[in-house]
């Protein structure tokens, strides 16, 4: 008997959910591959490079099926059943006769746009699939659980990144000390320094580090880009995105702060604690949530955490999500947000599954902290930190150097 695809493996496990749901199918549509959920569903192993409008139906029980035009037919090579379509007339009767049973299906959007991450079904083959009597519900858990869920190979790369980010951010103090020794050191020296890093670990990253010094490190989309120059009596925010250089492997991240001297001024390490103290908060949030067996939805955690800082009076400080899901191909996967900022994430935080939590701080014009850590969401419901947590900002002089502990990474279960 021979093995089945990883394409035919997923629709297995889709049918398996649609199940659980109760319902009929799931239609997920794409052109020129503006649905990254279809391009997640076949990629890598097969990409499907067509110019025009495709259609995947996948019933809860049955054969799936990819309805493409008839112009592209002979461009796709697929281990399911094709079928090709010759004009709007021809589509629209193949919908029929592949949804008329159906009452529920599944498919890419999002109730008022709540999570525009997901909002890939147009409005116009919305209302044709009503026009069947049929109800659309979003695919967004169905998501999160068949491409967001990893593998315990997937846990062992990522666990690999963590511990590379680690590594380096041990190594920097001496890195910087040096560099200030001539006087030379810069935003953008320290960036190469941490690409060249990264690249020597078998790492790659599609998010360039941010070296952020002093009041650059207060506006919250700030890159290194002005190159400014380091001095003693600096303050330094490192950002550090990677995955391992091997398909299919997950990002980790992470943020480090640096005062490069003896005693962070008292306004910058009250911030920083407000932000390592929401960061607790939210956590203990998602435990108390797990421990009681309720699910955890992504805006439910942010608005936590937004909470306890708006009583602090730095609301207006937290301008961005608390966090976001890691991917393979992107920093920033397909999967649930922490976040009730930007949109208002519906979907649940599944288990077996990596994010990112914050907060990040920005007092303009001042500067900015980033608590940010990774985090691996195990099937039992234990949360694990797997890039460690950063308790104070470190501190470290011409004479005095700072010894930063490696945390191995934890026995994490599957």
């Amino acid at each position: 008997m021979s093995a089945i695809s990883p394409v035919e493996s997923r629709i297995l496990q889709a049918q398996m959910l649609l199940e659980e749901s109760s319902l009929d199918g799931w239609l997920l549509c794409s052109y020129k591959s503006r649905n990254d959920v279809f391009v997640h569903f076949f990629s890598p192993e097969l990409p499907l490079n067509v110019e025009f409008p495709l259609y995947f139906w996948i019933p809860r029980s049955g054969s799936a099926l990819l309805l493409i035009d008839e112009r592209d037919f002979s461009f796709v090579e697929c281990p399911i059943e094709v079928r090709a379509y010759s004009s709007w007339r021809k589509r629209n009767e193949f919908f029929e006769s592949l949804l008329g049973s159906s009452i529920r299906i599944a498919s890419e959007f999002s109730f008022k746009s709540f999570v525009p991450q997901i909002s890939f079904l147009d409005a116009g083959l919305y209302t044709l699939v009503r026009s069947f009597g049929i109800e659309v519900v979003s695919s967004e858990d169905i998501v999160s659980e068949l491409l967001q869920t990893w593998t315990q190979t997937h846990l062992k790369k990522h666990l690999f990144a963590a511990s590379v980010l680690q590594r380096i951010c041990s190594s920097l103090p001496k890195k910087i000390s040096d560099g200030l020794s001539d006087g030379s050191l810069t935003e953008t020296s320290i960036q190469s320094y941490l690409i060249s890093v990264l690249n020597k670990y078998g790492c790659v990253t599609n998010v360039p580090p941010r070296v952020l010094v002093n009041e650059h490190s207060s506006y919250p989309f700030a890159r290194s880009l002005d190159s400014m120059y380091v001095h003693w009596g600096d303050y330094l925010l490192v950002d550090l995105s990677c995955r391992k250089q091997e398909e299919d492997s997950p990002y980790a991240t992470l943020s480090r702060s640096f005062f490069l001297g003896d005693n962070p001024p008292s306004e910058l390490s009250n911030l920083f604690f407000l932000g390592k103290k929401t960061q607790n908060v939210a956590l203990d949030f998602m435990r108390e949530r797990r421990r009681d067996r309720h699910s955890c939805l992504g805006w439910e955690v942010d608005r936590v955490a937004r909470d306890f800082i708006s009583l602090a009076d730095f609301g207006e400080s937290f301008r961005s999500s608390l966090g976001y899901s890691l991917g393979t191909q992107s920093c920033v996967g397909l999967g649930p947000a922490l976040d009730d900022f930007y949109c208002h994430e519906t979907r649940t935080i599944v288990n077996r599954s990596g994010f990112c939590i914050g907060p990040a701080l920005h007092v303009q014009d001042a500067w900015g902290i980033d608590t940010k850590t990774s985090i691996y969401l195990s099937n039992e419901g234990d949360l694990f930190l797997t890039t460690g947590e950063q308790t104070e900002i470190y501190t470290f002089t011409k004479d005095r150097e700072i010894y930063i502990p490696l945390e191995s990474s934890p026995v994490v279960s599957f």
